[in-house]
């Protein structure tokens, strides 16, 4: 090791560890720690303020980025040529989505109205509840829900699976379908708990599907939503031009982070193969059965032998059976007005009321007993993430000529062998979707080429009004942090290169005697000039890390306590926080603002060092 790197590491380990001759060292290694460690913290709440302000006023997804909400402009919407085009021209990831009508999925109703209101506010309720018992209640909370556009309607949107937010917070579909038709909704839970309600809920389906079975917890009164405690979800939706009851299992989502309230989120595959089911009603697409290949039921025959059934018990049969007519033993429904029956809802049916057994098999049943004398076989599809729908065989399961099985397809598609059908041309264009821009930085780049793209001198399209509004809020606020960087900036530089001139210049000036000894040793100005900037860099590398471990520290707090901040009400029913890094500082940014520290402190020391110690000053002068 070289002497003068040698002397120079003992002189600062007994000057910051013993205090030998003085504690110069440890004073500066204490001053470049407390220095650096306020410049990270600035460094990092600027930006993570501003990351927050993208969270509460735009909005972001967790490992997609900042949602930018479009609606087309033009009288073809967004169909496959203008998608092809923005995908290939910008490498965009663009989802478009459905706005989902209540006439195509609502919530369950009786004979197509609400017997009870099961989507409604609650707390305007119990205000007037409140205000009945001559018990003020909250002037603010009323005046916010005696009105009825406060309330949220039940409304969704159809994604992409595929989309961020569909596949937020997600590990694995509860419902394994190779056909990329899942029966499986994301439910806005914060919404649910203000307006679902459970009892209104539970009537309707125990009149409609009498062998429906609650959990053990749904009648616990504690849990608001205890009648979901099953993980299904029944909807009403228009299967075949007829409405129909669905089982969806259900993904909760402590909040869906859109501009827009929506009460839950639909698979825009099962979305637009119902929709096709609807303009092609030949086209029998029951979503239960893509799953499970199993036939509908049309008909069956009721053996009851010896054992009669009472009246009451055929009349319950035949309630969960969705009525039908009994004739010669045949229980049958009209073809014009009902879909044929899901086999498990029959199953189901048979098995509530215990009596008489469903036969199954090629055997020779003996009265008594029912059984399945018509069955009718839906069709079954393959969905593909780019909006093509195969229409499968039903004997091989392998792609065929779609005209075949639908003949009135031959609007949307070529009839050939294995021919897909082009979803947005057969379901209709999209109007309106989402592009996720990767960060905030190049949230202005991507918003201007937006507004930039023309088709016949017309916008292609438009950036929704709150959406906008909210961008140019977040500009402001943008521009405002800017504008404070620019102002503390050259402050905090020439803050940090007074304190350094004092400090060092104490190092030196205590040192001088030492320095006139090694000069007159033989020791050359360079040497000393190096064993000085190497002391200087020890304190800063001790002073960095322990600045860099006191941020990170500070990060994990800071998310501990945002983190106990969103999970509560009412943050957690308006903000998703996404990343809770209130410092988010990159390694990049370390370097910057070390490096930064670094070349100031090696300029100061250098300077001071030329100014009180000359090149050519003899030894003797250093003793004074």
């Amino acid at each position: 090791m070289k002497i003068w790197l040698r002397l120079s590491w003992l002189e600062w380990w007994r000057s910051a560890r013993y205090g030998k001759d003085n504690r110069d060292y440890f004073w500066l290694t204490v001053l470049l720690f407390l220095t650096l460690t306020l410049a990270l913290l600035l460094w990092g709440a600027r930006s993570g303020l501003l990351e927050k302000f993208v969270d509460v006023s735009i909005g972001r997804i967790e490992g997609a980025g900042i949602p930018v909400w479009l609606a087309s402009n033009t009288r073809t919407g967004i169909d496959r040529k203008l998608l092809n085009k923005i995908r290939q021209e910008q490498q965009l990831e663009f989802f478009p989505y459905r706005e989902v009508e209540s006439h195509e999925i609502n919530l369950p109703t009786e004979n197509g109205t609400y017997k009870q209101n099961i989507w409604h506010s609650k707390n305007l309720e119990n205000n007037q509840a409140s205000i009945k018992r001559n018990i003020k209640p909250d002037s603010t909370e009323v005046k916010s829900k005696n009105s009825n556009t406060s309330i949220i309607p039940f409304e969704g949107w159809a994604v992409a699976l595929n989309d961020p937010l569909w596949q937020m917070e997600i590990s694995q579909p509860q419902f394994q379908d190779d056909s990329g038709l899942p029966l499986e909704v994301v439910l806005n839970l914060s919404l649910f708990k203000q307006y679902f309600d459970c009892a209104a809920y539970q009537e309707v389906i125990q009149t409609r599907l009498p062998f429906w079975k609650w959990s053990d917890a749904s009648s616990s009164g504690g849990n608001v939503l205890s009648c979901l405690d099953s993980g299904i979800l029944w909807l009403d939706v228009n299967v075949n031009a007829k409405k129909e009851l669905i089982p969806f299992y259900i993904r909760w989502q402590a909040h869906i982070p859109t501009m827009q309230k929506v009460a839950f989120l639909f698979p825009l595959s099962t979305f637009n193969a119902l929709r096709l089911s609807r303009y092609y009603p030949e086209m029998r697409y029951y979503p239960e059965a893509q799953f499970a290949h199993s036939p509908r039921v049309w008909q069956l025959i009721i053996r009851q032998g010896k054992m009669m059934l009472p009246d009451d018990v055929m009349t319950t049969l035949q309630t969960c059976l969705k009525g039908g007519e009994l004739k010669n033993n045949r229980l049958t429904w009209e073809r014009e007005q009902v879909s044929p029956l899901p086999e498990f809802q029959v199953v189901a049916c048979i098995a509530q009321q215990s009596l008489i057994p469903l036969h199954t098999g090629n055997s020779a049943p003996f009265p008594p007993y029912i059984s399945i004398t018509e069955q009718e076989e839906g069709h079954y599809f393959k969905y593909d993430s780019d909006d093509y729908l195969t229409v499968l065989c039903a004997d091989d399961m392998k792609s065929c000529n779609p005209c075949d099985i639908v003949p009135s397809l031959r609007k949307v598609t070529n009839c050939l062998d294995g021919q897909k059908i082009d979803m947005i041309h057969a379901a209709g264009s999209y109007q309106k979707a989402f592009i996720y821009v990767a960060d905030r930085k190049s949230l202005a780049k991507q918003i201007n080429w937006i507004k930039s793209q023309y088709l016949d001198n017309r916008r292609l399209f438009y950036i929704h009004p709150t959406y906008d509004d909210a961008l140019i809020r977040f500009r402001f606020i943008d521009k405002i942090m800017t504008i404070l960087k620019n102002s503390y900036a050259p402050f905090f530089g020439f803050f940090l290169f007074i304190l350094l001139l004092v400090q060092l210049s104490i190092v030196i000036d205590h040192r001088k005697h030492n320095y006139g000894i090694l000069l007159a040793k033989g020791l050359s100005w360079n040497q000393i000039l190096m064993l000085l900037r190497f002391q200087v860099t020890i304190s800063f590398i001790v002073g960095f890390v322990l600045a860099f471990l006191t941020s990170e520290i500070m990060q994990r707090i800071f998310a501990y306590q945002l983190n106990n901040v969103v999970t509560k009400t009412p943050f957690i029913d308006h903000i998703v926080a996404g990343d809770l890094d209130l410092l988010p500082l990159a390694w990049l940014e370390y370097i910057i603002i070390g490096g930064g520290f670094f070349v100031l402190l090696i300029f100061v020391t250098t300077g001071l060092f030329r100014k009180i110690i000359s090149r050519n000053i003899e030894p003797a002068y250093l003793f004074r």
